[in-house]
């Protein structure tokens, strides 16, 4: 039975399709959040007086002044308080 339903090409696609995405979300919840991540959370919780502080200073301990502007932290920011 099952061999018949896999001659055709549109049920093999499918079945393929399927199972990826089966084996993709299966640890979906489980995979941990990265320092890059964990970072710009921390930030953009902290509000925005931080997140001007924190990418706008000039002194040498300002990791995130030169990776990204501030307004990725204001939007995440706003992300965080809509949910």
């Amino acid at each position: 039975m099952m061999y018949s339903l896999l001659q055709n090409k549109k049920t093999k696609l499918i079945f393929i399709l399927a199972l990826a995405l089966i084996i993709r979300l299966a640890g979906i919840a489980s995979r941990p959040i990265w320092y890059d991540e964990a970072f710009s959370i921390l930030l953009a919780e902290q509000g925005p007086t931080a997140i001007l502080n924190g990418t706008l200073a000039a002194d040498a301990d300002s990791s995130a002044a030169e990776e990204h502007p501030p307004a990725y932290y204001f939007m995440l920011w706003g992300w965080i308080h809509f949910w």
